[in-house]
C-alpha cells in the first residue's frame, strides 16, 4: 500500500486531538505543538531523514505506536543502511509486544539489515526476560556492541522502566546509563531533565541515581542545603542497593555538607590524617628567599616516571626566558624509591649550579593509606605550607603534563591580567556551573595569583582533604576535585565580579597527557625522559622527536 504523507498527517493530528493527557510525552513536559512543528516540516519534506527520525520519536513518546510503526516501516525502505531506524524498530517492538514474542520479531528485523544479518547476537538466545533486550539496547546506545551506536536521545524512549526487583548487575547498568543520559540532557534542556526525573521517581521511587541527579540540579541553582541533602541520600541509598557510582560520579562519596565544612577549626592545627608531618624535606633556597613563582606537584613512586619529562619541559622554558623569572618547584612523593631520592637530590644540586634562580625542593615518605586518591591530593596537602613559605603567585599542576616553551611569557601575562585561572569547561561567563558534576572544575591546572584569597583557599582545601577522606569510602578518587569545587564555591564565585578569572584551557599553560593520547603515549611523546637520561636531554639542544604511536 502506497504511503501518503497527507493521510498520515491527518491521522496523527486526529489522534492527538483525542488523546488523553496521560501519555509519557505529557509527563515529560512535551505538548502537541511540538509534534505539529515537526509535522509541518514533514509535510514540506516527507523524505528527509532527520524529520522522519524525529517524528517517529514523537509518535512513540505520545504513545501513537501504530503510527510510529507505519513510519518506521517506510523509513527502513527509504533508508535501508541507516541503523537508527532498526534501533527505533527494536525499541517499539519491546514497548508493544508480549515478552514471549518480541525476541523472534527483533531477530527478524535485525536480519533484514544487511550489515548484521549474519551476526550472532547473544540476547536472541536469552529468552528469559524483558531485561535482556533492554540491556542489549543500552549496550547498543553506548556503542559497546558490534552494531552501529544509536543516538543518545533514544534513552528518552527507553527510560524509565521498573528496576525495583531486578538483579544488581542490571540495576547497575540502569544507574550508569540513566546518569549518562541525565548529564547529556541537563547540558541542553534543564526543564526536560526536571520532568524526566519526576517521571523516573514515579516508576523507581527514591533510587540513588535519582537523588544524585537531584543533588546536581540543586547545585546548579545554588541551593546548597538541598544539594547536600540529596547527595547524602544518594550515598546512603547506593549502599542499600549494593551498587556503586561510576568514576565520574564518585565525588558523592567524598562530598562534605556545608555544615561539615563550617565546623573546620581553622584556629588550631589541621589534623594530619595522612601522616605527612613525619615526612622528610629537602630545601635548598636561601633563608627568607622570595621567588617570582612557585610550582607545586605530587605523585607516588609509580607516577614519578612522568616527573623527569615535566621538569625538563619547565627547565627548557626557563632557558627560553633567559633564566629571568626566579622559580621554586616543590614535589611531594609517596612511597618513594631510593633511586628516586638519589635522582632528586643530585638533580636539585645540579640545577642550582646550572641555574642560580631555579630551585627544586621535595618531600617524601609513606602516607598512612595506599590509595590513588592520596597521591593525587598530595599537592594540595602540602600547598598550604608551601604558600606560607613562598607567598607568591602559585601554580598547582598534575604531574603527567608538560610545560610549553612560552610558559614564562604566559605567566607574566597571567600575573598582570588575572587573579586566578581554573579549568572552567562546565561554567558560564558569570562563573556559574551549569552542567556535569559539581566536582568537575578540573584540578589538572590551576593558578593562584590573588594572595589573600589563595591563602584561604589552600587552608580550606587542606582541612577538607583531612576531613573528607575515609578508608571506608567506596572510593576517594574525586576528593581533590570536591575540595577544589567547594573552595571555589566558598571563595571565588561570591567574588566573581571583583576578581579577574580566566579559563586555564584557554591560556594553555600546561600540555595535558590527554592532549597527546593515552598516558603511555604521553610518556613516549617527544622521546622518553627518565632519571637515566635527564641531564643528557637537558643539555641536548635538539632532542630526538618520537612521533605518536
Amino acid at each position: 500500500m502506497t504511503f501518503k504523507p497527507e493521510i498520515f498527517i491527518q491521522r496523527l493530528r486526529f489522534s492527538l486531538e483525542n488523546i488523553e493527557e496521560k501519555a509519557k510525552a505529557f509527563q515529560l513536559g512535551l505538548n502537541i505543538d511540538a509534534v505539529n512543528t515537526v509535522l509541518n516540516h514533514f509535510e514540506q519534506n516527507p523524505n528527509d531523514l532527520e524529520i522522519n527520525e524525529k517524528l517517529i520519536q514523537h509518535c512513540i513518546l505520545f504513545e501513537q505506536f501504530s503510527l510510529a510503526n507505519t513510519l518506521i516501516e517506510r523509513a527502513r525502505d527509504l533508508f535501508p543502511h541507516e541503523f537508527r531506524f532498526v534501533c527505533l524498530d527494536i525499541i517499539l517492538i519491546s514497548l508493544v509486544n508480549d515478552q514471549n514474542e518480541f525476541f523472534d520479531l527483533i531477530s527478524k528485523q535485525l536480519k533484514k539489515f544487511s550489515p548484521v544479518k549474519d551476526i550472532d547476537i547473544d540476547f536472541l538466545n536469552q529468552k528469559n526476560n524483558f531485561f535482556s533486550i533492554i540491556n542489549f539496547l543500552l549496550d547498543m546506545l553506548e556503542g559497546s556492541t558490534s552494531l552501529p551506536p544509536a543516538p543518545i536521545d533514544y534513552y528518552l524512549l527507553i527510560f524509565p522502566y521498573d528496576v525495583n526487583t531486578v538483579d544488581i548487575q542490571t540495576k547497575k547498568k540502569y544507574c550508569d546509563h540513566f546518569i549518562k543520559f541525565c548529564n547529556y540532557c541537563g547540558q541542553r534542556d534543564i526543564n526536560k531533565l526536571t520532568n524526566f526525573l519526576a517521571l523516573e521517581n514515579k516508576v523507581n521511587p527514591n533510587k540513588p541515581w535519582y537523588c544524585h541527579i537531584k543533588g546536581k540540579l540543586h547545585w546548579f541553582k545554588h541551593e546548597r542545603h538541598q544539594t547536600d541533602y540529596y547527595f547524602r541520600c544518594a550515598k546512603q541509598k547506593i549502599k542499600e542497593e549494593l551498587i556503586e557510582f561510576c568514576s565520574n560520579e564518585a565525588g558523592v562519596y567524598t562530598w562534605l555538607s556545608v555544615e561539615e565544612t563550617i565546623q573546620f577549626d581553622f584556629k588550631n592545627n589541621c589534623p594530619d590524617l595522612f601522616g605527612l608531618s613525619s615526612w622528610h624535606w629537602h630545601h635548598n633556597t636561601p633563608k627568607n628567599y622570595v621567588p617570582s613563582v612557585s610550582i607545586i606537584l605530587g605523585c607516588d613512586t609509580h607516577y614519578f616516571r612522568f616527573f623527569p619529562k615535566f621538569l625538563l619541559s619547565l627547565v627548557k622554558a626557563f632557558e627560553v626566558d633567559n633564566c629571568q623569572t626566579s622559580t621554586v618547584i616543590t614535589l611531594a612523593v609517596d612511597n618513594i624509591s631510593s633511586q628516586q631520592i638519589q635522582f632528586l637530590q643530585e638533580t636539585a644540586t645540579y640545577l642550582l649550579q646550572k641555574f642560580p634562580n631555579f630551585y627544586l625542593e621535595f618531600t617524601y615518605g609513606n602516607a598512612r593509606y595506599e590509595d590513588g586518591a592520596v597521591f593525587a591530593s598530595l599537592r594540595y596537602l602540602i600547598a598550604k605550607d608551601i604558600f606560607q613559605k613562598y607567598t607568591v603567585p602559585t601554580f598547582i599542576f598534575d604531574i603527567d603534563g608538560m610545560i610549553p616553551e612560552d610558559f614564562y611569557q604566559k605567566f607574566h601575562k597571567l600575573k598582570h591580567n588575572n587573579d586566578f585561572s581554573f579549568r572552567l569547561f562546565a561554567f558560564d561567563s558569570k562563573g556559574n556551573q551549569y552542567f556535569t558534576e559539581p566536582w568537575s572544575i578540573g584540578a589538572t591546572c590551576t593558578y593562584y595569583g590573588q594572595l589573600e584569597i589563595t591563602s584561604k583557599i589552600l587552608v580550606f582545601m587542606k582541612y577538607y582533604l583531612n576531613h573528607a577522606y575515609s578508608p571506608n569510602n567506596t572510593t576517594n578518587w574525586c576528593i581533590d576535585q570536591c575540595a577544589l569545587a567547594q573552595a571555589y564555591e566558598r571563595y571565588i564565585r561570591p567574588n566573581w565580579k571583583q576578581l579577574r578569572i580566566t579559563d586555564a584551557d584557554k591560556e594553555q599553560i600546561l600540555i595535558f597527557a590527554q592532549h597527546v593520547g593515552s598516558k603511555e603515549e604521553f610518556y613516549r611523546h617527544g622521546g622518553v625522559v627518565d632519571m637515566n637520561n635527564f641531564r643528557e636531554r637537558l643539555n641536548d639542544e635538539e632532542p630526538p622527536i618520537v612521533t605518536k604511536g
